[in-house]
């Protein structure tokens, strides 16, 4: 395909989510707050699907053949909220871009995963692997 024709694929292509990010702003709006605080909370996953998202995790660490070591894993249910969160924190020895691409794949994997912290220690200058300790917080819905 010429470039003149990928170009103007590209523009149509834009357009079309252009109009359709305005189409979902504008439904958006017409929302009450009430509402729009229900939406928000639909965003979260149920506490059912806590052994799914431990698997992907897991399964995205194996991908980049990551050794996590044994973590430490904490529910917490604030008072007065709709959302629990589970902490997760995790040793992870492997290759410094192998944990990039990791921590990168699980955030992308689980949209309501949040990165709190990440610390890297290298034993030597020159070694290939790093010890790193990750801190996520995954929040769900409390319902």
């Amino acid at each position: 395909m010429p470039l003149q024709q990928r170009l103007l694929a590209v523009k149509q292509e834009a357009d079309v989510l252009r109009a359709h990010s305005v189409a979902k702003s504008d439904a958006k709006k017409r929302l009450n707050p009430a509402e729009q605080l229900a939406e928000f909370y639909r965003f979260f996953p149920k506490r059912e699907v806590l052994a799914d998202s431990m698997a992907k995790l897991y399964d995205a660490a194996a991908q980049q053949t990551l050794n996590l070591d044994q973590g430490e894993y904490r529910l917490a249910q604030e008072r007065d909220t709709r959302l629990a969160r589970y902490e997760i924190v995790l040793p992870v020895k492997g290759g410094y871009m192998q944990v990039r691409k990791f921590i990168a794949q699980v955030l992308t994997d689980l949209p309501s995963l949040a990165l709190e912290s990440i610390a890297f220690n290298r034993q030597k200058i020159g070694e290939p692997t790093v010890d790193a300790q990750l801190r996520f917080s995954l929040y769900l819905a409390a319902e």
